[in-house]
């Protein structure tokens, strides 16, 4: 009998045990929210949208963070402070900032200009507790279409010029058989785009 009473109380101060252990103060750790912004490189234009390098760079970050994709076909930078909003309403933690081949188009037209661009990222940046700057990948140039690969190279030097953390993808992306047209990417030119921005988060200290 005193064995049976010796075995109900273990049982009954395991249970007391794990219910502390249940209604403990200590929260679980919830991910740490990215959100991805861009144009349609990182909408996920010319690929699979689990070949992207938003869908790759998440893979890479694994469950500990959870990265949203609002890339949105043609916009520039100037464009996404007019929906910063609907962009804060994630609550980020860390903004992704991709933007420069439509900009550059726009500024060869003279609709904007380059003092437009770098402020625009430097809002969006601020806006956010982190961010990432991704320097604009080289396409194909394209005089046909404004796109001309000086343009591009000179975005990205206002974009190193900033106090940010940078992913360069300018100086390594993208080989012409890295791209499915003249400024679209192709899956291997994403994956070394997702490669950029990771090294970028291991540089700055924001991986886990």
């Amino acid at each position: 009998m005193a064995v049976r009473r010796l075995h109900q109380g273990t049982i009954i101060i395991a249970i007391l045990f794990l219910s502390a252990l249940l209604s403990s103060d200590t929260p679980l750790r919830k991910p740490i929210v990215i959100v991805a912004l861009g144009d349609s490189v990182t909408q996920g234009a010319c690929v699979e949208a689990e070949n992207g390098y938003v869908s790759k760079l998440q893979r890479m970050l694994g469950d500990g963070y959870q990265v949203i994709n609002e890339g949105v076909p043609g916009e520039r930078s100037w464009d996404a402070l007019s929906r910063l909003d609907a962009i804060l309403a994630h609550q980020p933690d860390i903004l992704i900032i991709f933007y420069g081949t439509n900009d550059v188009k726009y500024v060869r037209r003279e609709h904007n200009t380059w003092k437009d661009f770098k402020e625009a990222i430097a809002s969006l940046a601020s806006s956010a507790p982190e961010a990432i700057l991704v320097t604009p990948h080289r396409g194909i140039e394209n005089p046909r279409r404004n796109y001309f690969l000086k343009d591009v190279d000179y975005a990205a030097r206002l974009i190193r010029e900033m106090r940010y953390p940078v992913a360069d993808v300018n100086a390594l992306c993208c080989r012409p058989d890295q791209m499915c047209d003249y400024d679209h990417p192709n899956e291997e030119g994403h994956q070394v785009i997702a490669q950029a921005i990771f090294r970028a988060f291991i540089d700055a200290g924001l991986d886990k």
